[in-house]
């Protein structure tokens, strides 16, 4: 995208300003980058990325109470622009500002969030575009970094009693939990070998009396449990037949329900 050429064809392109001062960023152009965000902020005075852009390009700079001023005229046209607010928190940070930092968070950030646009002939809708990344902003990436790591060793200087029984702590309750695991799943082991049992010993009635349709019913029911359909359905059916021969009634009422309700299971 020739943001440039966007530009000559419709000077007031706000986006445009933004994209171009973006591509600046990545090539280290600074100066040009801020005369890019200041026209995009002239043309569209509440262009909330706009600020952030130019902050993070001031904080780049060095220049950290110009950065929190941008921040905050992001915030002050976007008041949920949590990128604006995690920048400043690091800026202030850094700075050792921290009683003035308001809260705001000091981890991540650092991110360029930005509009775009697309031009041919005439001006075409605006998009948005990859932000900037941590890399393309070392400086920002690099507060932050630091600012965790004299974070991390003084909590470990300071609170190592505190650390080890936390750790100790945790390990206790995953080791518990590993140990309830183990046993559901020894509970689980256990049901299924009774299920297995009692299907095998449904498998053998039939041989032993083949004509009893209460057989071929239970060993039907076994099957579900075991999640063979198939295999129960056949039994159902055989259970049924045979008691109707038999006029047996209310071992076929039984039959022909548990096929409906298999048929039921099916369908859902």
């Amino acid at each position: 995208m020739d943001y440039g050429e966007a530009i000559r064809r419709k000077p007031d392109f706000p986006e445009a300003y933004l994209n171009r001062g973006n591509a600046k960023v990545r090539l280290g152009l600074h100066k040009a980058a801020i005369a890019d965000f200041d026209e995009a902020i002239r043309q569209k005075p509440d262009y909330a990325d706009a600020y952030l852009n130019r902050g993070i390009v001031k904080d780049k700079m060095r220049q950290y109470e110009d950065a929190i001023v941008d921040y905050g005229e992001a915030i002050r046209r976007k008041p949920d622009y949590a990128e604006a607010y995690l920048n400043r928190g690091i800026v202030k940070d850094n700075m050792g500002r921290r009683g003035d930092a308001g809260g705001e968070p000091l981890g991540g950030g650092g991110r360029v969030s930005h509009s775009g646009g697309s031009q041919g002939g005439e001006a075409g809708p605006v998009k948005r575009e990859k932000p900037v990344s941590d890399e393309d902003l070392p400086s920002v990436d690099e507060i932050k970094t630091q600012h965790f790591i004299n974070k991390f060793r003084k909590a470990m200087l300071d609170n190592r009693e505190t650390y080890i029984d936390r750790w100790l702590t945790a390990t206790a309750i995953f080791l518990a939990l590993l140990g309830v695991l183990a046993t559901l799943l020894g509970v689980l082991a256990c049901i299924g070998i009774l299920k297995r049992n009692v299907l095998t010993d449904h498998n053998g009635a039939p041989r032993l009396k083949p004509d009893y349709p209460g057989t071929y019913l239970n060993r039907g029911i076994a099957s579900v449990a075991l999640g063979d359909e198939d295999a129960a359905g056949r039994d159902f059916e055989k259970a049924r037949d045979l008691a109707r021969a038999a006029s047996d009634e209310e071992v076929a009422a039984n039959a022909e329900q548990a096929l409906k309700k298999l048929d039921d299971w099916r369908v859902s």
